[in-house]
């Protein structure tokens, strides 16, 4: 219904991320950015001036990976060597509405939906950056604050895994 009104199209590549992701990946992607936001909570609550700082960095960081995401999946799209032709024909054990996807497929969910998320977390700092200009001092802007953080932290992990799983179909593929 709503998204007769809306575009919710962006929600396929994330929901196709989550219907792929293994156990330990989850543990990886979610579970360290969690974690780590938790313990930052209870030890750096409230936020103070010098953590406003990180606005700024948050930024300049997330630019730079989205232009980074941006490329892979050019890359990715227009490479027509022979391990991503072994790419798109080899299937995974990951499947998406109960049929097996290519390899070529998941490494392309994981880029997209690192862009996506990428994006949808600029806008978060950019927002939670306009309530501070606001002197909006709140418990949302304390807790739009830390689940940046998480994403940010997400973000990197993700990027992490992607750049990795890249080179493993560029040098390992055999």
């Amino acid at each position: 219904m709503l998204g007769r009104f809306l575009y919710l199209e962006f929600l396929f590549p994330i929901l196709d991320y989550l219907k792929t992701l293994e156990l330990r990946e989850g543990t990886y992607d979610l579970g360290i950015p969690v974690y780590v936001t938790l313990i930052l909570y209870f030890n750096l609550a409230p936020i103070t001036a010098d953590q406003k700082s990180i606005i700024g960095s948050a930024i300049a960081l997330l630019a730079i990976l989205i232009g980074f995401s941006i490329t892979s999946i050019t890359v990715l799209s227009t490479s027509s060597g022979e391990a991503i032709k072994l790419l798109k024909e080899k299937k995974s054990k990951r499947m998406i509405s109960k049929k097996p996807i290519s390899l070529f497929q998941l490494l392309h969910i994981g880029f997209t939906y690192a862009l996506i998320i990428e994006i949808l977390t600029l806008a978060s700092i950019l927002t939670f950056s306009v309530l501070l200009r606001c002197n909006v001092s709140s418990p949302l802007c304390s807790g739009l604050y830390f689940f940046n953080i998480f994403l940010l932290i997400h973000i990197i992990l993700i990027n992490l895994r992607n750049t990795t799983n890249f080179y493993f179909v560029l040098f390992k593929s055999e």
